[in-house]
């Protein structure tokens, strides 16, 4: 039973994990599982869906999520005649349709009817004429405009959606629409207003969301055909309601220039609106929606949706800005009917014929099969082909028609598949994806080299002096051996950071007399080589294809990399290497590489060109220069936490040697306080680091300490906003409020966030902190003393924004404001007023506890045992306490009045989730359960954990009067549904006791 209780919990905990956790991983989890699983939410009687699983079906929720299956192709997941039923149900007499069963017709039912066939792509859209008759009914002929119901008053937004409607409809030439169609254009053009800064929008009457009715008025602007001219600043309009500053608002769009609220809702209207004025633009190839930070605005729609509404309408916004392939997995490749590919990716040996194969697969891996796909390739420079792919049920993929031939092609293969599909609703949409092969020969390297008489093997590690030996063949799908061809063959040598060491080319002259051998012994005469790996590079080109075939040998390089002759610009001055804030600091040092037989060899600084192979174009990050490699400088605390990364700001010769210079001014940031340790390294191309040994070259052997240096500081708060009252704040339930700033007293500057590390408007944990502490208690006590870390704004303003639960510590504590190091060193912050005194309060934490019980106690002998059931609220000066972790003890005291005796001890209290109160229950057995009264003493367990023994006081207590039950034969009045419950609860709780005892 334990394991089971305790399963259960860990289950529930983990759900309620997920369920408030709202970074985007875990909301973009939400999206999967909630289209992952459309089913869930159609009603299997009658085929509607629903918002929640729980909720009535409604036709928005149905649109809603035959939208969501036709965009991610998942109709298999639905039941589709069961929709099509529950959408036929919701018609009415009137010819119209209503939002649920069992009301009124209404306009915007009757669009997400509508809508809702042509998802489906059913035959049984409802004729033109009975929508007709409908919309007529909700015709307001004064205002020429219709209204949402039967007899009411014509309104923009049930115009739009009559107008969105007739997209569906074969026949929209109704008088009473063309009437409509030639009011609505003189009643748009005298709606467009100038705005003073030069912006346009519509100005409905009554309007107070310009997003929105610009929405409505730019969607039946375009419908009637009404040129809306200036489109940039009707664009620019829209874009500038994008919010790009609040850190949980940042990509939605507010509702106007006053950017109080950013809504979903919002967002889909300024997204419309953009595609719509794009449309409209009389350049054709201008696209609105790139003016927006689409990066944020998806973040935006995935946070901002949590259900079935929510997701669908968040989609839509997301196909909209053309980003539905974000959603979508997709594997273009030319798959190789022999199967002749080379091990290597993007290679195909020439004479292979390929199939192109293009797989989209959508939420749960499901195929996606609703596209039409067109694909071209072109090799090299050669004439582009065309190819239709078809689905393949057996493969879940698109295969092309046709086959790709590379027979006598040699170069670039490239292939892009353009994927298109139309959403009713929405139209036609697509997106593209590309890939590009290499057609070329197989090439076979067979490696030897030789240091000392020993054989290294590839992948093994080199010394200078080792020589190498390479054979090389060349074979096509139908050929081996080649020799010749309009082609050459050359060998590269680069270190871990491409830089060349060597480079040799055979022509097709000299291959075809002396074969494909290749020849190198690796030196260092021309500078240091850098360590890591060396790339043994064989190349196949000409000048017209470039490059179509390549191999790679590698070997590794593991001298020890070391930094040289370090110096501090200004050693002189300040031998001592102390700073303060804003000091720039310039350091010096030669990097080398020290061999096992300890010769150094030096980086150098002159370029060192290869002679150039023009005949064919070279790899773009082939370079040959031996100053291209990449050193930074590491600031680091004692135990090598890294404070900031520095790029060398100059390079210069010192004899031929590579000098790098590091300069950089101490930003006032608490992780520079104290001292700063220098360590330098190597960055191969691929990010891999080195570190640099620091080297004594007089002594040579490694520096005893690394170089080092110290910045000053003592921290003061300053400029402080908010402040508790320390007196009569600190009470449970209330949040105490701190906002300063803090100034260094040496060098005088306030202490400042880096941007370029935490781009955030906000950041947590930054390093200040609140500490309170019980006073007179054991220090080491993990449970007697409460961290509470702040935030920062841009404004460089450290907050603290503390609510007292009730579960935090009681009684008389210390309150201390300190910062800690990058290795979680707490230091002292000094007071406004007192430069000599740390920041410490003594405050008292606690408050008037408010208890609202109610009890009940067994009353007959019917029952097993007599049974208290308690159940109480509690609250600190009208402040809810909430989830507090209690238990109780009971004491007797009989109708004597003697003294009260212990009858329980450790009893485990629960907490309701819906209500917020706490319930205890306890049985005895009859004769032990007398009558008296019984004190219930209600404790934290935090007071347990932070109080000795004696000094345990309870948080609240309560009397409850028991009259000992008494024999009767019959249950009285509700007191059998009364135990029922309780009993249960009783159950409930005794194992949630186990579960109690575990965690003190």
């Amino acid at each position: 039973m334990k394991f089971t209780v305790l399963s259960f919990l860990f289950l529930f905990s983990f759900f309620l994990f997920v369920g408030t956790e709202k970074t985007t991983q875990t909301i973009s989890l939400l999206h999967e599982q909630i289209i992952s699983n459309l089913d869930k939410f159609q009603n299997p009687y009658n085929g509607g869906f629903s918002w929640q699983y729980s909720d009535a079906p409604n036709i928005q929720a149905t649109s809603g999520a035959l939208l969501l299956s036709s965009l991610y192709g998942l109709r298999d997941l639905i039941n589709i005649s069961l929709a099509e039923q529950f959408i036929h149900g919701l018609k009415n007499k009137d010819y119209g349709y209503s939002f649920h069963a069992g009301i009124p017709s209404d306009v915007q039912a009757v669009f997400y009817a509508l809508w809702s066939y042509q998802l489906l792509g059913t035959a049984s859209i409802p004729e033109n004429q009975q929508i007709s008759n409908f919309f007529q009914s909700i015709y307001d002929r004064d205002l020429k405009m219709f209204s949402n119901q039967i007899g009411g008053r014509g309104d923009i937004v049930s115009t739009y959606y009559v107008f969105k409607s007739l997209e569906f409809m074969k026949d929209n030439s109704a008088g009473y629409i063309q009437e409509s169609k030639n009011f609505l254009k003189q009643f748009l053009k005298t709606s467009i207003q100038k705005n003073p800064k030069g912006e346009f929008l519509f100005n409905f009457p009554n309007s107070k969301n310009l997003i929105e009715s610009n929405y409505y008025g730019l969607y039946l602007a375009s419908t009637l055909g009404l040129q809306i001219n200036d489109t940039d600043q009707w664009a620019s309009f829209i874009v500038s309601h994008q919010c790009t500053e609040t850190e949980e608002d940042i990509g939605g769009f507010y509702e106007s220039p006053k950017k109080l609220e950013t809504s979903l809702q919002n967002t889909i209207f300024a997204i419309d609106s953009l595609k719509i004025l794009s449309e409209m633009n009389k350049n054709k190839d201008t696209n609105y929606m790139n003016l927006i930070d689409k990066k944020n605005a998806m973040k935006y729609l995935i946070e901002s949706s949590k259900d079935l509404e929510s997701v669908a309408l968040a989609h839509y916004g997301i196909v909209v800005m053309g980003e539905l392939s974000q959603f979508l997995e997709t594997s273009l490749e030319c798959k190789p009917l022999q199967e002749h590919i080379s091990a290597r990716e993007n290679f195909i040996i020439e004479g292979t014929d390929c199939a192109i194969n293009l797989e989209i697969t959508t939420f749960n891996e499901k195929p996606h099969t609703g596209f039409k796909i067109q694909a071209e390739t072109q090799i090299s420079e050669q004439r582009t082909q065309t190819y239709d792919l078809l689905y393949k049920q057996e493969y879940g993929k698109y295969i092309s028609d046709s086959l790709v031939s590379t027979k006598g092609r040699f170069g670039k293969l490239g292939i892009k598949a353009t994927a298109t599909s139309y959403f009713p609703g929405i139209g036609s949409i697509q997106f593209q994806t590309s890939r590009e092969y290499s057609v070329g020969f197989e090439m076979i390297v067979t490696p030897q080299a030789m240091y000392i008489g020993n054989v290294i093997q590839p992948n093994e590690v080199v010394a200078i002096g080792t020589e190498f030996g390479f054979e090389v063949q060349l074979n096509t799908l139908t050929q081996h051996g080649i020799r010749q061809g309009d082609f050459s063959v050359s060998l590269s040598v680069l270190d871990s950071s491409n830089t060349m060491l060597y480079f040799q080319k055979i022509n097709s002259e000299l291959m075809a007399s002396e074969g494909l051998h290749f020849n190198y012994k690796l030196d260092d005469t021309h500078g240091a080589i850098a360590p890591g790996n060396i790339f043994f590079r064989f190349e196949v080109g000409n000048p017209e294809k470039g490059i179509f075939t390549q191999e790679e040998i590698i070997y590794k390089f593991d001298n020890l990399p070391i930094a040289t002759e370090l110096n501090f610009a200004d050693e002189k001055e300040n031998s001592n290497h102390k700073y303060k804030f804003k000091e720039t600091i310039e350091v010096s040092m030669i990097p080398a590489m020290l061999s096992p037989q300890r010769k150094i060899s030096y980086f150098s600084y002159e370029n060192q060109e290869k002679e150039k192979d023009q005949e064919y174009i070279l790899p773009d990050n082939t370079k040959f220069e031996n100053n291209q490699r990449n050193f930074h400088l590491l600031l680091t605390t004692e135990t090598g936490s890294v404070v900031k990364r520095i790029k060398a700001t100059k390079t210069s010769s010192v004899d031929d040697k590579l000098q790098l210079t590091f300069r950089f001014k101490i930003p006032p940031q608490m992780n520079f306080i104290g001292k700063n340790f220098l360590t330098f390294q190597y960055v191969a191309a691929d990010s891999t680091p080195s570190e640099l040994v620091q080297y004594n070259i007089l002594a040579q052997d490694e520096l005893d300490q690394k170089l080092s240096f110290d910045v000053d500081a003592k921290l003061q708060m300053v400029e402080i906003k908010k402040s508790p009252n320390f007196t009569e704040d600190f009470r449970f339930g209330n949040t105490v409020h701190f906002k300063f700033q803090l100034k260094d007293l040496i060098s005088g500057q306030i202490i400042k966030e880096d941007r370029d590390v935490y781009p955030q408007m906000i950041r947590e944990n930054n390093g200040v902190f609140m500490e309170i502490r019980k006073k007179n208690f054991d220090i080491n006590n993990e449970f007697s003393t409460a961290v509470v870390g702040s935030v920062v704004n841009f404004a460089h303003y450290f907050i603290f924004d503390w609510t007292i639960t009730s579960n935090t510590i009681r009684g008389e504590c210390e309150l201390r404001i300190l910062w800690r190091t990058i290795d979680e060193v707490p230091m002292e912050i000094y007071k406004i007023d007192d430069e000599q005194s740390p920041v410490l309060y003594d405050i008292e934490i606690g408050g008037l506890i408010e208890a609202q019980p109610t009890s009940y106690s067994t009353k007959t002998k019917n029952f097993l045992k007599t049974i208290f059931v308690l159940s109480f609220e509690l609250s600190c000066q009208t402040e809810n306490l909430n989830n507090a972790r209690l238990y109780a003890s009971i004491l007797y005291q009989g109708k004597n009045k003697h003294e009260p005796f212990s009858i329980a001890e450790d009893i485990a209290i629960s907490v309701s989730q819906e209500n917020n109160s706490y319930q205890l229950t306890y049985s005895l057995d009859h004769e032990e359960a007398k009558t008296g009264i019984y004190t219930f003493n209600i404790y934290r367990i935090i007071d347990r954990l932070t109080s000795n023994p004696e000094e345990l006081t309870p948080f609240v207590s309560f009397e409850v009067s028991h009259t000992q039950a008494r024999e009767t034969s019959v249950l009285v009045g509700g007191q059998f549904l009364s135990v029922l419950i309780f009993g249960g609860v009783f159950l409930w709780i005794g194992l949630k006791r186990y579960y109690m005892e575990k965690m003190v």
